[in-house]
């Protein structure tokens, strides 16, 4: 009769307990390899910045969007992966040991976590552009990136003629 009634007892307060707390979901993502995982907040999180008067968050995500989405192209001819989350969580595995960062802790509601599997994780929190996105790629990855004045013969000597006859420009 005892244990029946020590169960019973237990049954009661776990139960009354868990009514009392409220259930958090806590999503996990976990990635490996060459890869630039972008972050940004779930729903719930948009929608209680969306509420803020001059929060900015329409704005801050179409450009984080906007420019994610333009470098695509640079990380598939340096055969790196991307992937866009909103887990609370993110793991990297590096060096056969998970790095697990909170994204929650940042500094911004949006950031990067670039990984390669050698060297250290690093987390960028915040928007840059696309051309700050690919030097910042270029830097960690060891990307050699050729500068723009050696694609470009910028010693060869052109004349630009005006239908008047006049020389526009002679060197570019």
């Amino acid at each position: 009769m005892r244990p029946t009634i020590l169960t019973l007892f237990l049954s009661v307060v776990i139960c009354c307990n868990s009514i009392g707390q409220q259930s958090v979901h806590v999503r996990t993502s976990k990635f490996s390899g060459r890869i630039v995982v972008f972050f940004g907040p779930n729903q719930t999180e948009y929608d209680s910045l969306a509420k803020e008067e001059n929060s900015g968050i329409d704005e801050i995500l179409n450009d984080f969007r906007f420019y994610a989405h333009k470098v695509q192209p640079f990380l598939k001819a340096h055969s790196i992966k991307s992937t866009l989350t909103n887990a609370d969580i993110i793991k990297i595995v590096w060096l056969k040991k998970t790095i697990t960062f909170e994204r929650h802790k940042g500094a911004h509601i949006v950031g990067i976590v670039l990984s390669d599997s050698i060297h250290s994780p690093r987390v960028i929190f915040g928007v840059d552009t696309d051309a700050g996105l690919r030097q910042t790629f270029s830097e960690y990855f060891k990307i050699q990136v050729e500068p723009a004045n050696q694609r470009l013969n910028l010693t060869e000597s052109r004349s630009v003629r005006h239908p008047g006859g006049e020389t526009l420009a002679k060197e570019l």
